[in-house]
């Protein structure tokens, strides 16, 4: 599930929310854009350039894995899940 803008903060699917949740796991060069169902986090590590996308796995002590070198390579990898319609 992809994260939306809004102009509320406290929204629980916003994107500033999010940022505001995961900050101190992610870090402040990290912004997170999306969970899976089990609430991993999705997220840019702007610290590379070009931004990679990483995920945070939670129940494993937070270890973050490198997902792929640009957000445009992640969206060109995503595939259809017909289980989840």
């Amino acid at each position: 599930r992809f994260y939306h803008l809004t102009s509320d903060v406290k929204d629980s699917e916003g994107l500033w929310s999010a940022i505001n949740t995961w900050r101190p796991i992610l870090g402040n060069e990290a912004i997170p854009f999306a969970n899976d169902g089990g609430d991993n986090q999705f997220f840019l590590d702007l610290s590379d350039s070009p931004p990679s996308v990483k995920v945070c796995l939670h129940d494993e002590g937070m270890k973050k894995i490198m997902l792929s070198k640009t957000f445009d390579e992640f969206i060109d990898g995503l595939d259809f899940d017909e289980d989840m319609i």
